[in-house]
């Protein structure tokens, strides 16, 4: 978001029951909201909407082509971006490594959260990405496509925040699995 928006439409973060015990991030804290530091939090720069967010998923799960036809990216670029590169290493700024029994150490892609990383409910070729406790962006390609595109601006500390995207993609789940 360049600098001039971010100044006119302020921080709209609502900080939701994270004092006392809100979890620092140490120099990777954004409370500042809109306005991360790209030096310290590469992947925090982007500014999106949420339809946008919705019309760019629809096009990594139509194999990189718009709605309107326009190629965004290769087929092949995809792939190799959406393919799973990393398996079971805890990140130190994205994971919660467990939760009681629950081996949470996300898997990746080339960008992107892979399978249960993104959900429980999630299937292994599911892929998409998060932000800092306030949203969910994801595909699944083995459920008809599915696009889930969650965006608050109330963020939470981890395990609420962890609880709050997995009653979301349970509920999702269990509706798109719903037979009439």
């Amino acid at each position: 978001m360049p600098k001039e928006l971010y100044e006119k439409l302020g921080n709209k973060f609502a900080l939701k029951d994270l004092e006392p015990e809100y979890i620092h991030w140490g120099g990777f804290d954004n409370l500042a909201g809109n306005y991360p530091n790209p030096a310290l939090l590469l992947g925090g720069a982007g500014y999106s909407t949420a339809t946008d967010m919705g019309v760019f998923y629809n096009a990594l799960w139509n194999d990189g082509e718009s709605m309107d036809g326009v190629r965004i990216l290769k087929k092949r670029t995809l792939d190799l971006f959406t393919k799973t590169h990393r398996m079971g290493i805890t990140d130190q700024i994205l994971s919660l490594p467990k939760l009681g029994e629950l081996d949470l150490r996300p898997d990746f892609g080339y960008g992107f959260f892979k399978g249960i990383s993104n959900g429980l409910a999630c299937s292994e070729n599911t892929f998409g990405h998060g932000g800092l406790r306030t949203c969910k962006n994801y595909c699944d390609p083995d459920l008809n496509g599915l696009i889930v595109n969650f965006n608050s601006n109330t963020m939470l500390n981890e395990i609420p925040a962890f609880n709050r995207a997995q009653e979301m993609n349970t509920a999702i789940y269990q509706a798109c699995r719903y037979k009439f």
